[in-house]
């Protein structure tokens, strides 16, 4: 799990390695992972006001699963870029259960 402690542990003002990260990158990264772990507490307000009697249900659990990837891969990225792309499975496009 990727936390916004992780990513803020980042410099300021200077590259994260020695390839393409730019400034204005790292900070909108970091920007993107902040919203990104809002919608895991949105996510968790939804789930928590479902209907837990309703025929079909949202998958949050894959929901969660797929927010998490995308932050894995930015810190990942932050951490170290690398010129070659990484393989990153889809997000699931089907939450419905």
């Amino acid at each position: 799990l990727v936390t916004l402690a992780t990513l803020s542990l980042f410099p300021h003002g200077q590259a994260l390695a020695e390839d393409t990260v730019t400034e204005i990158e790292r900070r909108n990264l970091i920007a993107l992972a902040r919203q990104l772990e809002q919608l895991h507490q949105l996510a968790d307000s939804a789930q928590s006001a479902a209907d837990t009697q309703a025929r079909v249900k949202f998958n949050y659990g894959q929901l969660h699963r797929d927010i998490d990837q995308m932050r894995q891969a930015i810190a990942r990225h932050l951490d170290k870029p690398s010129r070659t792309p990484r393989a990153i499975a889809p997000a699931t496009t089907d939450y419905g259960q």
